[in-house]
């Protein structure tokens, strides 16, 4: 994660700063329209580990139950760049 990006995230989610994958789906969630669907290419960290208990039981599960989900496997993203 780049230095800005976690001040950032430390200066405004203080309680749990380390879990950028949980603000990215419950801000897709916040954005979307009723009955709408969210999609992204995450990696898997978060459906296995306590740490994200709370984006599972709360978010994947209450509100916005999970419809379909692809593991495409290591080494899919590999070479992705963000600039």
């Amino acid at each position: 994660m780049p230095t800005k990006t976690k001040e950032y995230l430390r200066r405004y989610y203080p309680k749990n700063h380390l879990i950028i994958t949980r603000h990215f789906i419950e801000r897709a969630i916040d954005l979307a329209e009723d009955e709408g669907y969210i999609g992204a290419f995450t990696g898997r960290t978060f459906m296995f580990l306590k740490l994200y208990q709370w984006v599972r039981e709360v978010l994947l599960k209450e509100r916005a139950p999970l419809q379909l989900v692809w593991d495409l496997g290591f080494g899919v993203l590999d070479v992705a760049v963000a600039r």
